[in-house]
């Protein structure tokens, strides 16, 4: 954007933040990009899907090889969603935190867990789970809170995507425990955030989150003061 061959000279830094500025407000009062909240004091916007267009093409505009995998990916997806009846891979998830009901958490457990007893109790409480606008059906994804950590224990759990840096290598050993269970391998995959310095400190340092002292917790003795 700063190319002389747009300007006939490169622009200055000043101009160039000013250019950038106005393109930015003419795209979001257009509805072609949405401002959204980083966490961060830099303002961030991100692309509208509705003003996104898709055109086929044979080859590459700038001639380079296109990437198989998402080529691949794109054209499966693509015909799954053509196909009439269930998907293979249902596109559905659920949450599972604290702030949903015991009972929906535990019908939801038994979706995603899918073995023989759990398949028995959905049987049981299908009408009640219908009422409940809860599906019977397999569930392949949760969206979790640190509730998972405490105790849950669903064997067939083999992927974990953590969408941040947990705050200690406790939390991590927790909530990766989740998965790998029973002798089977598992997949951890920890998202660390560009403006968060604590993930940007453990994505440094990742082996102090993964192979980190785990300290011993520490009780708390109640003291009767008089």
């Amino acid at each position: 954007m700063r190319s002389k061959d747009i300007w006939g000279e490169p622009l200055a830094v000043k101009e160039y933040s000013d250019v950038i500025a106005t393109l930015l407000s003419a795209a979001e009062s257009h509805q072609v990009i949405r401002r959204v909240v980083t966490g961060g004091d830099a303002p961030a916007w991100r692309l509208a899907s509705t003003a996104l267009r898709l055109f086929p093409a044979t080859t590459r505009s700038d001639g380079k090889r296109e990437n198989p995998f998402f080529r691949t990916l794109y054209e499966e997806v693509a015909e799954m969603l053509a196909q009439e009846g269930d998907l293979p891979f249902a596109f559905e998830a659920r949450e599972h935190t604290a702030q949903v009901d015991q009972k929906v958490r535990a019908w939801r457990e038994d979706r995603f867990r899918f073995g023989t007893s759990d398949v028995e109790r959905i049987a049981e409480n299908r009408e009640e789970m219908r009422q409940e606008g809860e599906p019977t059906s397999f569930l392949p994804a949760l969206f979790c809170s640190p509730t998972m950590e405490l105790g849950v224990d669903i064997s067939s759990l083999n992927t974990v995507f953590l969408r941040n840096a947990p705050p200690t290598p406790a939390n991590y050993v927790q909530r990766a425990g989740r998965a790998g269970r029973s002798g089977q391998a598992a997949l951890v995959i920890t998202y660390c955030a560009a403006q968060s310095p604590h993930d940007q400190y453990y994505f440094a340092n990742r082996q102090g989150l993964v192979a980190g002292v785990v300290k011993p917790p520490r009780w708390i003795l109640p003291i009767e003061i008089s």
